[in-house]
């Protein structure tokens, strides 16, 4: 009678802390990896191989003779194992021309019957070729260089499908527009002026004149609309000046860094009697930039100073609830992190994975609401949810 055969069964020995760490890690770079994988720096070792294999086929290619297929398939033969060697490793742009060059040489193409034979192999240098031109154009920082060698590669290069041209031409516009946006966020980010610059300082000092502050936010909105002259779009100067309130507020709360609130209370009474807006939105603003430092004690201190009777017009008790459930998230978020950041045996890995569940259970907390960070790319939010092992488990 034949033995059944056993399927062998993987056992995954791995901690939960450690799946989390290996799932957020594949979530956060995962969308990276495919173009790490293309972008990897091409060593010397292996463009000389390249080189050899490139100037042997060029060897062979001089050892054609006529135009039968019979005669000259051994030749040919080689020629296309060389070529096998060569798409194994990441080509240079000369490279790979070079290799596009060959496969359009007279010698090679005046066979009868090789240019069916050829057609794949084309195809599969082209691609190569797309992806070195690619890789050269990642290396780009500059939108006038960027766009200069873009152009130069497509002079250079012949690329006949109109999908890899059309690929390049849209990594370079998307490119482009990046580039471009991330120029106008650093432009919008410092481009404050020394008095406006003054008031954001003496905010989180927590010490402003409100009076002289709103002359100087007068001027500021002056000479704005005065410096605008020609331009269609109509903006009173009420409105300029809640913009540069509305500026003020948002630089505090997300540039935490460069304007480290000292003084929390005093601070966010301040954004809320200069901008005339409601307590609410100046408080958490104040919250953001100590969350931003992790100054988590001091924001629930906070937001605890604000439940005082004497506020309770002008800021009510959900805000105050929202924004606890905020800085708790935040803290979570912080434990989490520090967790998947660290290297551990798996008995200390299982230790903190049960005091993370514990602290989600005692304050009942939505895993979808505790944001560990987006993939580089910025298209996607990595939540707790989206590593937790039950949740991982439960999609299977």
């Amino acid at each position: 009678m034949a033995r059944k055969s056993v399927k062998k069964v993987e056992v995954d020995d791995r901690s939960k802390m450690q799946k989390m760490r290996d799932k957020y890690n594949e979530l956060i770079l995962g969308y990276e990896k495919k173009e790490q994988e293309n972008k990897e720096l091409i060593s010397e070792n292996d463009k000389k191989i390249v080189d050899l294999e490139i100037k042997s086929i060029n060897i062979i290619l001089q050892k054609i003779e006529g135009k039968d297929l019979i005669h000259n398939r051994p030749n040919i033969n080689d020629i296309h194992g060389k070529i096998k060697v060569i798409k194994k490793y990441n080509l240079t742009v000369e490279q790979a021309k070079k290799i596009s060059d060959i496969l359009l040489d007279d010698r090679l193409c005046s066979i009868n019957g090789v240019n069916a034979y050829l057609k794949t192999i084309r195809s599969e240098i082209e691609r190569k070729l797309t992806e070195a031109v690619s890789r050269e154009l990642d290396e780009i920082d500059n939108i006038e260089e960027l766009k200069t060698r873009y152009r130069e590669n497509l002079k250079l290069v012949k690329i006949d499908n109109a999908i890899l041209r059309q690929s390049l031409s849209s990594k370079v516009q998307g490119k482009t527009y990046k580039m471009q946006m991330e120029l106008a966020a650093k432009k919008t980010h410092n481009d404050v002026s020394e008095n406006i610059e003054n008031i954001l300082n003496q905010i989180v000092e927590g010490k402003l004149d409100i009076e002289e502050a709103n002359k100087i936010i007068e001027q500021e909105a002056i000479r704005i609309i005065n410096g605008r002259k020609g331009n269609k779009v109509l903006i009173t100067q009420e409105q300029e000046e809640n913009q540069i309130k509305y500026q003020i507020q948002k630089k505090i709360a997300e540039q935490y860094e460069k304007y480290p609130v000292k003084n929390p209370k005093e601070s966010a009474l301040l954004i809320s009697e200069l901008s005339n807006g409601g307590l609410g939105l100046s408080v958490r603003a104040i919250v953001d930039n100590l969350l931003g430092r992790k100054k988590f004690d001091e924001a629930k201190e906070l937001c605890k100073s604000f439940l005082d009777r004497q506020y309770r017009d002008e800021i009510n008790y959900k805000e105050i609830k929202n924004l606890r459930n905020k800085i708790r998230n935040y803290e979570v978020g912080d434990m989490v992190l520090r967790g998947l950041r660290s290297d551990w045996s798996k008995e200390e890995d299982e230790e903190y994975y049960k005091l993370i569940k514990k602290g989600i259970e005692l304050e009942n907390v939505e895993l979808d609401q505790i944001v560990l960070g987006k993939s580089k790319d910025g298209l996607r939010t990595v939540t707790l949810k989206s590593i937790w092992p039950e949740e991982i488990e439960k999609e299977r």
